[in-house]
């Protein structure tokens, strides 16, 4: 029996996002089943480059998707 993919949001893909992203995408296990960023410019070319839905808004993606897990990547001054 094999379990179920674990089904991941992104928020925010700069640099720390599509790290994120990167490995995410490598795991067998996991499953991308949203992304969104505020710059939708950017946000919808890495959901076409690793081809997973962009959301325009975090609530959207939040609403409109089964997941479990919610990664947030702010921008680096906020940390």
């Amino acid at each position: 029996m094999t379990a179920s993919p674990i089904k991941v949001g992104l928020i925010g893909t700069g640099f720390m996002g599509q790290n994120h992203l990167r490995h995410l995408v490598a795991m067998d296990h996991v499953e991308m089943v949203g992304i969104h960023d505020v710059i939708q410019e950017h946000g919808m070319k890495i959901s076409q480059d690793y081809h997973v839905p962009f959301f325009t808004s975090a609530e959207d993606l939040i609403d409109h998707v089964d997941m479990i897990v919610v990664t947030v990547q702010p921008p680096s001054i906020l940390n």
